[in-house]
């Protein structure tokens, strides 16, 4: 119980938030501008044929096969050898960013063609624009249908955080790690963490099937 007493206080408790909130910007933050980069590249890879095809392919299979951790240090500390500063913070959100990139690049281009072609074919035909089309008519369906794909990805987004404390990012993970090493209870310590990602992860998997039940219950989601 001592281990718990120490740990249980207001102080820790606002040191643990904050380190919540950074885990939280760094999660959000890395998959909208993973998504933006992810609907270019999947959109393209989508629709380029042969050899074209082959950049955005190299793209996604690199850094879907490549570890988080290497591509974390590879990003913080390269970098600085060739003369360009890497704060922690940046180099956490930069990783991140392209890591998501090549996973949301999947799940865009899956979600694109998942829309009927004759869709594509009827409203090209009425004189819509490819862009128009894309935006108008493609992108709201794949969107419906990529939403499980979407919330589970950023589940994976904030589980990912955990390891850029690694390179000193006070994130929820590393201040956990002080605090355990300040009052030496790990168990009492990593059990709450265990608990928070717990429950953060919980609630936008809840939320992501909610919404998912209302586009369904609304006649504008894909039946099961």
């Amino acid at each position: 119980m001592d281990g718990w007493a120490l740990l249980l206080t207001p102080v820790n408790l606002q040191f643990l938030a904050r380190g919540l909130l950074t885990t939280l910007e760094l999660s959000v933050i890395s998959c909208v501008l993973g998504a933006l980069l992810g609907a270019v590249i999947g959109i393209y890879r989508g629709q380029a044929l042969g050899m074209w095809r082959w950049p955005a392919t190299l793209y996604v299979d690199a850094l879907r096969n490549t570890p988080m951790l290497v591509l974390l240090f590879f990003v913080r500390f390269g970098p600085p050898t060739v003369g360009i500063p890497m704060e922690p913070f940046v180099a956490a959100l930069v990783a991140l960013t392209i890591y998501n990139s090549a996973f949301l690049a999947e799940i865009f281009r899956a979600g694109t063609q998942s829309v009927p072609r004759g869709q594509w074919d009827a409203a090209v035909a009425s004189g819509l624009r490819p862009i128009r089309v894309y935006l108008q008519i493609v992108l709201p369906q794949a969107i419906r249908n990529m939403l499980p794909a979407l919330v589970g990805q950023l589940v994976v987004a904030v589980k990912s955080t955990a390891l850029v404390s690694t390179i000193n990012v006070l994130e929820l993970t590393e201040s956990g790690t002080i605090i355990f090493v300040r009052y030496s209870n790990p168990l009492q310590t990593f059990a709450l963490l265990a608990v928070i990602y717990f429950l953060v992860n919980s609630a936008l998997s809840q939320s992501g099937a909610l919404m998912e039940r209302r586009w369904r219950a609304a006649g504008i989601a894909p039946a099961e």
